[in-house]
């Protein structure tokens, strides 16, 4: 998956925290860019 891929990219080549921050970036894009995907998994119970 994309996402994992630059997440594990900024934690090899980033800073300490620095995955940190772009994981909060994408899953703050996440709605606009992936709508029906985000609203799927809202939709799914969880326990």
């Amino acid at each position: 998956m994309v996402l994992n891929e630059c997440i594990e990219l900024a934690k090899e080549f980033g800073g300490t925290d620095g995955h940190k921050y772009v994981n909060a970036v994408l899953n703050g894009l996440a709605p606009s860019l992936r709508a029906a995907e985000v609203g799927a998994d809202r939709g799914q119970a969880r326990p």
